[in-house]
């Protein structure tokens, strides 16, 4: 069963960091294209948050 715990863990790290990656290029892209679509897109996210 550990042997099992550590596999899944590994592939939650790995899955996490590839988010990561993909969010940090995205956030990339839209801030070299236009700074105002990222500032607008942010409190409808964080109104998501505050909801969950």
């Amino acid at each position: 069963m550990k042997r099992l715990y550590k596999i899944i863990l590994l592939f939650l790290i790995i899955f996490l960091i590839g988010i990561y990656f993909t969010v940090k290029s995205i956030n990339n892209s839209f801030s070299s294209e236009d700074s105002i679509e990222s500032v607008s897109i942010s409190p409808s996210v964080l109104k998501l948050t505050t909801k969950l």
